[in-house]
């Protein structure tokens, strides 16, 4: 209504000043009509006294149009431009307001009234405005209120997503079973709310509680066994593998009801499944009528199958366990057992050394006593004259030689394990010993049809040993060569010299002895070198230091490489394996240094030379 006002005073504002300019015109405009009709009813050529004084007239009524005509357009555009100026106040209050709404609005504030001020000055703009505000403030306030419930439900699945986390956490962790049981039931509460709660397991035809939470003690629910029966909830659990909820359990006559619990009003199962099956369940109570919703079981039954893993896992650990420590009884048992046979053993082998050194004295005496008395009788008159007689005395003079070597054997390695050798170092060739033991076995190579080939080894230097040693090392090796080679067979000892390294530090000879002979057996090749073993079945061996498979005390390869270590040096065996058909043939190596220097802590640790004592 104020608009229709305002409009209809600002056109008549326009229109008055128009409609006086428009009277006085048309009354010029009639004045100057008569002034012209009196001038032609007149005649201006007849009468030239009235000619100025009409023309006058007209002057002054056109000077009258002109300013009336001024006027009413001027009047009429000082009116427009003061109702424009007022149109534009009003409609620029009008959207300031407007906008104000706007912003309030983008701030969820729909109290604000914008055309207060111009209220009733654009009825249907305010109107429509208004009822738009209403209509988004309606929209706002659902929005907000769904905003509100989608954040409660957002807030209360990150709640359920972090309890599941903890608690698969705390299912993954290496606990007993009996302890990871006692924390699923406490997860179990975090994630769905319940009045008493079981784990059972599955044992037969039945379920036995393996842990429970909420029971009283009266009840005693680990004494609980529960019959799985045809068609119920338990059984049909198992067939469909799936939770099962039962909102009213009054509705189920099937319940079966533990004496002395408060009757349960809903509930809910969860199998448990590990590797395709169930291997037992979780019951859920509540004591009241509140249905367990869908979400909760859901979230239960992810938690259900998180725990039916750790419990997997836990069973698994338990074994372990108790396998570990049935293997560590076993292993206690058994070093009790070893460490009883190796003190038995160690007692056996200090009285097989002492038995080696014992007997090697007392047999050296009466040895000696018959050596003597038989030269004697080798050089009488009468033995010299009788072959027959002269046979048997050399008979026993070479028994009594080789019991001779026997028994220095033994006493050498009596020295050896008792630490009491000792070593003459001086300036040797070894090639000169090499060609003393050719001469020594050449009647043996003869007789055998055995070749002892002996490569050039004047290239090798000059070492520092004991000749003596080196002697009986190389005597043993090449007599070993000897006696297990077949007839026909070939003998062959190579040198090298080695450059200085950490083990020779002043550089080192190294000798090869390859026999074609009938090889070792790969899991004998370090036993050889142990004192008294013997190849293949002791009791066909035949006597005899270079007959072919000849036995022997099994002393010489012992003697050897505790001469050889006793030099700072090495002495091994290599051998494709026994073969005494194809005779692979073996080859043992010797490496001796150069220098003799003064035995590092280690070697003498090595040799058992070295005590070292505790603190006091």
């Amino acid at each position: 209504m104020k608009a229709r006002l305002f409009v209809f005073l600002a056109l008549l504002a326009i229109a008055l000043p128009l409609f006086i300019g428009f009277v006085g015109v048309y009354l010029n405009a009639r004045q100057m009509d008569e002034a012209a009709h009196q001038l032609a009813s007149a005649g201006l050529e007849s009468d030239d006294a009235l000619r100025p004084q009409i023309l006058g007239q007209v002057q002054s009524a056109r000077q009258r149009l002109v300013l009336f005509s001024g006027f009413s357009i001027l009047a009429s555009l000082a009116v427009a431009a003061l109702v424009s100026w007022q149109f534009y106040k009003k409609m620029d209050q009008f959207l300031s307001d407007g906008l104000s709404s706007l912003r309030a609005l983008a701030q969820g504030d729909f109290s604000s009234r914008p055309f207060h001020a111009q209220a009733g000055f654009f009825p249907k703009l305010q109107s429509a405005f208004e009822e738009t505000m209403e209509k988004l403030a309606a929209l706002y306030s659902g929005l907000t209120d769904k905003i509100y419930q989608r954040t409660e439900e957002l807030n209360l699945r990150a709640k359920q997503a972090e309890t599941l986390y903890q608690g698969g956490r705390a299912l993954s962790s290496s606990l007993p079973l009996n302890e990871l049981l006692d924390i699923i039931l406490a997860q179990l509460a975090r994630i769905i709310q319940n009045d008493r709660a079981a784990l059972l397991l599955r044992q037969g035809d039945g379920l036995v509680i393996a842990a429970s939470r909420g029971f009283p003690d009266s009840a005693r629910p680990l004494d609980i066994w529960v019959d799985i029966k045809p068609g119920d909830v338990f059984d049909e659990i198992y067939r469909t593998r799936q939770p099962l909820s039962i909102p009213d359990i009054t509705q189920r006559p099937d319940w079966q009801n533990v004496p002395g619990l408060k009757p349960a009003r809903a509930w809910v199962g969860l199998p448990l499944i590990s590797s395709g099956e169930v291997i037992g369940m979780l019951s859920i109570v509540r004591e009241t009528f509140t249905a367990f919703s869908q979400d909760e079981i859901m979230q239960a039954a992810t938690f259900a199958g998180q725990a039916a893993y750790g419990i997997h896992n836990a069973r698994l650990l338990d074994q372990v366990t108790r396998f570990n420590q049935e293997l560590e009884e076993q292993v206690n048992r058994r070093t009790e057992e070893l460490a009883s046979a190796l003190e038995q053993l160690a007692r056996l082998d200090r009285t097989k050394s002492n038995f080696i050194h014992i007997a090697s004295h007392e047999l050296r005496t009466p040895l000696t006593v018959i050596s003597g008395y038989n030269q004697i009788l080798l050089s009488h008159p009468t033995i010299l004259r009788d072959e027959s007689l002269h046979d048997l005395a050399a008979g026993i003079q070479n028994g009594s030689n080789r019991l001779q070597e026997i028994v220095n054997s033994m006493l050498e390695l009596a020295k050896i394990e008792s630490q009491v050798m000792q070593l003459n170092p001086k300036p040797l060739s070894v090639a000169s010993v090499l060609r003393e033991l050719l001469s020594r076995f050449a009647g043996v190579l003869e007789e055998r049809r055995l070749s002892l080939r002996v490569n050039d080894l004047s290239s090798l230097p000059v070492i520092e040993a004991d000749s003596e040693g080196i002697y009986k090392v190389f005597n043993n090796l090449i007599g070993n060569a000897i006696k297990f080679t077949p007839d026909g067979g070939s003998i062959t000892v190579t040198g090298w010299t080695l450059p200085p390294e950490r083990d020779f530090p002043d550089g080192a000879v190294k000798i090869e002895v390859r026999d074609t002979g009938i090889g070792i057996a790969p899991d004998a090749i370090e036993l050889i070198f142990t004192r008294f073993y013997q190849t293949g079945e002791v009791s066909l061996h035949s006597s005899g230091s270079t007959k072919f498979k000849g036995g022997g005390p099994g002393l010489g390869l012992t003697v050897a490489r505790g001469i050889v270590e006793m030099h700072r040096g090495k002495l091994w065996a290599e051998s494709p394996g026994y073969d005494e058909q194809n005779c692979p043939g073996s080859k043992f190596f010797v490496v001796l240094p150069n220098r003799q220097r003064p035995p590092t802590r280690e070697l003498l640790k090595k040799t058992g030379r070295l005590v070292e004592k505790g603190p006091s």
